[in-house]
């Protein structure tokens, strides 16, 4: 029997004391890690292997090398790349070749997370937490990185990279405002809130069904506030930029019941730009990938070390998605950097599908080949993986049907587990 969310609460801060047993999670049961690379990271520095290519402009020192049934490509510089393939191979799902329509910053930014270059429609981590938005209390919490909530919006908090939201929960944000303020008592606050839950009732009948549904979903996030409020100093939502401290919340997110998914940007909470490499491009991208992938092999650790609210670990029901808005062009500019590119990779690691394998590749010329999405091998006669193929990859590992969220696109069938 499902938890409501005012049992969770009760749950939460005894959570990491009840004993675990290990078992195999239902696909209802999977959390979400998204991890996002702000700004174009550059295919053929790891993923791609099109070393050789006379059109593609590689390093000449790097080689192809192999970890279980992942192909990448290993360079000198990029040890911590090397280490964790060879750690975490078997949990690991390449996808190369996706195609973008979009290679400025913010269209590829909204078309990727969406799939709808108008930004009216939810991203993708919104809507599979909305489709369970009942079992949590933040069904997805933004620690790093943009999101777009569309109608949604009730069900996304944002955690801010100042400790925002964990000041907000424990009253101590007036401490840190300009102008001295002294906050209502303990009793006036208590009235505040359920007049104010009171009052978004009434006017949620309202006549007019534009205002009402808007009331509604006010309410909702009032509600959802309050039981936030409710959990206090029993839950450490405090946060910082770092890449590292991203991880170390989002974890616990997970691991109290609070979120069915988070999501990260790496290197830092602001980092909007950092993989945009249109100078030094090799240095750049290899120092990136070297921290990302350091880190990643951390995530995993801790995942793995972490119990889950239902038994088992963490790192048994919890996929973590590894996308970039663009990538790179195959050759180099005047500045030896690439420019925007709009076929990229997108890498998954855990239970959600099958790992120790790379779907997909690049042409010659660096363009997206065609998939069978039944069997995830490279096929003529199969299908572009474009960014609604990849949605509705990303819905059905939830559980989630893409035609009822209107993703008219099918799924890579081959990569579900």
């Amino acid at each position: 029997m499902q938890l409501s969310r005012r049992q969770l609460l009760a749950a939460l801060t005894a959570a990491s004391a009840v004993p675990r047993v290990a078992r195999a999670a239902s696909v209802s049961e999977r959390r979400f890690i998204f991890v996002y690379t702000m700004g174009g990271w550059d295919s053929t520095r790891v993923f791609a292997d099109l070393l050789g290519e006379p059109l593609i402009a590689t390093e000449s020192d790097a080689f192809t090398a192999f970890a279980g049934g992942i192909s990448f490509v290993d360079h000198a510089s990029r040890p911590f790349v090397r280490a964790f393939f060879e750690a975490w191979h078997d949990r690991c799902l390449v996808v190369n070749g996706v195609y973008c329509p979009s290679i400025s910053h913010s269209g590829a930014l909204r078309v990727t997370w969406t799939n709808d270059s108008g930004g009216g429609l939810p991203d993708w981590p919104t809507r599979i937490a909305a489709a369970q938005a009942d079992r949590f209390v933040v069904p997805y919490l933004v620690v790093g990185g943009p999101y777009f909530a569309g109608a949604n919006g009730v069900y996304v908090c944002r955690a801010g990279n100042a400790n925002q939201l964990s000041d907000l929960v424990k009253g101590d944000a007036l401490s840190g405002a300009d102008l001295p303020a002294t906050p209502p008592t303990a009793g006036a606050l208590a009235a505040i809130d359920e007049w104010l839950l009171a009052e978004g009732g009434r006017m949620s009948a309202d006549p007019d069904a534009a205002r009402a549904r808007a009331v509604t979903r006010w309410t909702t996030a009032q509600s959802r506030a309050l039981d936030l409020k409710l959990l206090g100093d029993d839950l450490d939502l405090s946060s910082g930029e770092e890449f590292s401290e991203q991880i170390d919340l989002g974890v616990r997110a997970l691991a109290t019941g609070l979120s069915r998914v988070v999501s990260l940007t790496h290197p830092r909470q602001d980092s909007l730009t950092a993989w945009d490499s249109h100078a030094l491009n090799d240095l750049t991208q290899s120092e990136l990938f070297e921290s990302l992938f350091l880190s990643l092999g951390d995530l995993l650790e801790k995942l793995s070390a972490t119990p889950a609210p239902g038994g088992g670990m963490l790192s048994d029901i919890t996929t973590v998605v590894v996308m970039s808005e663009m990538g790179r062009t195959p050759y180099m500019n005047a500045s030896g950097g690439k420019d925007h590119w709009p076929y990229t990779t997108a890498l998954y690691i855990g239970p959600a599908v099958t790992g120790d394998r790379v779907v997909g590749g690049f042409d010659e010329g660096q363009y997206g080949r065609t998939v069978d999405l039944q069997t995830g091998e490279m096929s003529e006669q199969g299908s572009l993986l474009r960014i609604d193929t990849i949605g509705a990859t990303l819905l059905r590992m939830a559980d989630i049907d893409p035609a009822e969220e209107g993703v008219v696109a099918d799924p890579i069938e081959g990569v579900l587990a």
